[in-house]
């Protein structure tokens, strides 16, 4: 089924999002942030912040960059996944309806309609990214153990 390919490419994503994020975190000295987020949107926030401002990441910042960038246009896709219903419909594709809480407190309501094609290619972007933040990840592990070594850790 489409949502659960989806939603389990998606949590490898957010796998490989908490192991750059917690590996770099303790690389920056917990500087940054006191805590490590656990929702999405703050794994980003921290993701960003960790790799524009840590001066050691400035020569992987193009992938991190790229990777913020994809993680930014997947966003609302992942959001309906996870949080949207499915509505059967005679029309090819599936339909998704989420029920939002506006600012003014009033419920709105927003729908996805994606077809087999579009799920696809999303699965694609989404696999890349996956791909994207391992090997940043393995990077920045790579680069984290040899400072270690240089510095007399373990």
């Amino acid at each position: 089924m489409m949502c659960v390919s989806g939603l389990t490419l998606w949590a490898a994503v957010e796998v490989a999002i908490d192991n750059v994020n917690l590996t770099a975190w303790e690389v920056s000295g917990r500087t940054i942030s006191n805590v490590v987020p656990q929702s999405l949107r703050w794994k980003i926030e921290l993701f960003k912040k960790l790799h524009s401002k840590v001066a050691e990441f400035e020569h992987l910042r193009p992938l991190a960059l790229e990777i913020i960038a994809d993680l930014e246009n997947e966003k609302d896709l992942r959001h309906f996944m996870a949080h949207a219903m499915y509505i059967a419909s005679s029309r090819p594709g599936w339909l998704f309806h989420l029920t939002t809480f506006e600012k003014d407190g009033s419920l709105g309501s927003r729908s996805l309609r994606i077809t087999k094609s579009e799920f696809d290619l999303a699965e694609d972007r989404l696999l890349r990214l996956g791909e994207k933040t391992v090997q940043y990840g393995e990077a920045l592990i790579a680069e984290s153990r040899q400072n270690s070594q240089k510095n007399g850790g373990s």
